[in-house]
């Protein structure tokens, strides 16, 4: 049977999923809205418990079977939280019910199955969730740039969405980006497919404001890192040949007009990357964003030196209502911070190694998928889950919220290029 093509309802449908993708993304958690965050997050935790609680029923009493990408998804939403309560118990004698609702945000996997149930049963297609992502990324980017032209972040140095640093040039706005970087990555492959200039000036929009504006270096620095990987593994010798003179002369003009123009820009991206590789030898360098990390990464070996079996095991999640947390004691940190070795300090080298089965699986999956491989969206989807699993390792990602309901989102639409491949009979378009 030949499914048909969805027709009806196109702009609501893009309206719940945008609202749907920014809650997931928990975009408005680096925003003035922040507020509405714990109603919302509250709101979806209980709307996906509905969902999976009947999706489970629905497949148990149909005798259907559940996928690969269904068990990993419903299993490590449940048994992570779960995992991570019993690790705070047995370690820190903290009640379980507190361990396993510090962890709840790894429920939002659940949006992954949900988002695939949707496009099998074509309420959506892929493509729409393309043209959603970069809708919201454009809207993003102009309130990002209106509110850098109208407003002074001084004057909201306390709040969630600022930062302030003398290294970077004083304080900034750092609002989330995620969708920019998808946007990136997205109009980058478009402009090496098409060779049309305009998706080239669309990706250096997106990336001009990642790297000029947000200055996170890890994030920079993957995000450059996993473009230089689809340059390497998809161009041919000539069309490298051409694209790496051409992007080298771009960028040198544009760091010489900088130069001329702002010059004192020039000088805090040299002062902020030389501070991180001061930071990966152990040296202090006198900004608070780098060596705050060298201070938590001392008190998580504190941790680990008062109960070194941690570091196989994890020590869970500890909740702030708990009045036995040892952060009262031993000083406060956060484990996000710190990446990787956050994620060893929660899950230790069992948990850490059992998230990497997803990506193992993963790998496998699109190794199978060959009629779509070339199309633009699966492509940046492939790449993004690569930046966003390199940008793990210094900056957590994955491991904490909202990177989970951000990594399974996509793994969700991976998926589901290897499903409508597996299963051909049915006829699913991409848009």
């Amino acid at each position: 049977m030949i499914l048909p093509k969805f027709k009806k309802n196109i702009a609501f449908k893009k309206w719940w999923l945008g609202f749907l993708l920014i809650a997931i993304f928990q975009s408005l958690g680096r925003s003035p809205l922040i507020f509405t965050v714990i109603y919302y997050e509250t709101v979806l935790e209980g709307f996906f418990i509905f969902f999976i609680f009947f999706y489970i029923f629905d497949k148990i009493s149909g005798g259907k079977k559940f996928n690969a990408f269904e068990k990993i998804s419903i299993g490590f939403a449940f048994l992570m939280p779960l995992y991570s309560g019993i690790m705070s118990f047995i370690f820190w004698h903290q009640p379980l019910l507190y361990g396993i609702a510090t962890e709840r945000s790894w429920l939002f996997i659940i949006a992954g199955v949900f988002l695939f149930y949707q496009l099998k049963m074509r309420n959506i297609s892929l493509h729409l969730i393309r043209d959603v992502m970069l809708n919201i990324a454009w809207i993003q980017l102009s309130i990002y740039i209106l509110s850098l032209i109208l407003f002074n972040p001084e004057h909201f140095k306390e709040a969630a969405f600022v930062t302030c640093n003398t290294t970077k040039g004083g304080c900034t706005f750092t609002f989330d980006i995620a969708f920019l970087a998808l946007a990136f990555l997205y109009y980058l492959f478009t402009f090496f497919k098409t060779n049309k200039w305009k998706y080239l000036l669309y990706s250096i929009c997106f990336f001009g404001y990642i790297f000029l504006v947000f200055q996170k270096r890890a994030l920079t620095l993957s995000l450059l890192g996993t473009s230089g990987l689809y340059f390497y593994f998809n161009l041919s010798s000539k069309k490298k040949f051409f694209y790496f003179v051409s992007l080298t002369l771009t960028l040198a003009g544009t760091f010489l007009l900088i130069y001329l123009i702002r010059p004192d820009i020039i000088s805090r991206l040299k002062d902020m990357y030389t501070n991180a590789f001061e930071v990966i030898q152990g040296e202090q360098v006198g900004e608070a964003s780098a060596d705050s990390r060298i201070k938590q990464v001392i008190i998580t070996g504190l941790f680990w030196l008062r109960k070194p079996i941690t570091i196989v095991f994890g020590n869970g999640n500890w909740s702030n209502h708990w009045d036995g947390n040892p952060q009262f004691y031993y000083g406060r940190f956060y484990p996000s911070d710190i990446g990787i070795i956050g994620s060893l300090f929660l899950y230790g080298i069992i948990g850490v190694i059992a998230i990497q089965i997803i990506f193992i699986k993963l790998i496998l999956w699109i190794r199978k998928i060959k009629v779509n491989s070339e199309d633009i969206f699966f492509q940046s989807c492939k790449y993004f889950i690569l930046f966003y699993w390199v940008r793990s390792i210094p900056t957590g990602g994955t491991y904490f919220p909202p990177g989970q309901g951000i990594t399974f989102t996509f793994i969700a639409l991976i998926y589901f290029y290897y499903h409508i491949e597996k299963n051909p009979i049915n006829k699913y378009e991409l848009g």
